[in-house]
């Protein structure tokens, strides 16, 4: 999507109706800030915060975002499994992971767990309440400090369908008869 389509469907986002946004973040004073500065975009309504993921859940069934924002240290569980837990409840939900951590481990397991974008807490403030709308609208984005970790699982992960490759029989489970019929076929 190129900058000014993208910035032409933020200011459409805005002339809408409101992102309803969830902030989910261990500490007290980061989550007042997020939530006061969120509040503040056009285009978003912060509609329910919480510290923990036993909160989490609960304001989740109650508030019904559209987005929601996650930090990956919360005090009674972890970031990627509250995130998984919520997009288990509400599979149309999207999360963006806002965190400190640029771990190879929290990256992966984050959008394994269904989030669509992952921001590092050094994001500018104008940038995050673009990701939610950008996350919002269907899209998807990495800061450019992890995107290779992503990219690199990517090209190490997919087969690449212009090489030809074979399938070992150790990649496939078989059963006895079923190898017995191959090898009578070869």
């Amino acid at each position: 999507m190129g900058l000014h389509r993208f910035l032409h469907q933020s200011a459409h986002l805005a002339s809408s109706h409101p992102v309803r946004v969830m902030v989910v973040e261990g500490s007290d004073l980061i989550r007042a800030g997020l939530v006061q500065l969120l509040g503040a975009q056009p285009g978003i309504s912060v509609v329910g915060e919480a510290g923990d993921g036993m909160g989490a859940e609960q304001v989740f069934t109650q508030c019904h975002p559209e987005v929601v924002l996650m930090d990956i240290n919360l005090p009674d569980t972890n970031g990627i499994a509250c995130t998984q837990r919520l997009r288990q409840l509400n599979p149309a939900v999207r999360v963006v992971v806002l965190t400190e951590s640029d771990t190879e481990h929290h990256v992966l397991q984050s959008l394994k767990a269904g989030a669509s974008a992952y921001c590092l807490k050094r994001t500018k403030p104008s940038l995050l309440a673009q990701i939610i709308a950008m996350v919002f609208d269907g899209g998807t984005w990495l800061d450019a400090t992890v995107a290779p970790i992503a990219l690199n699982w990517f090209q190490q992960t997919v087969p690449d369908r212009n090489q030809p490759h074979s399938l070992g029989v150790e990649h496939v489970q078989l059963t006895v008869r079923e190898r017995e019929v191959l090898q009578l076929m070869a």
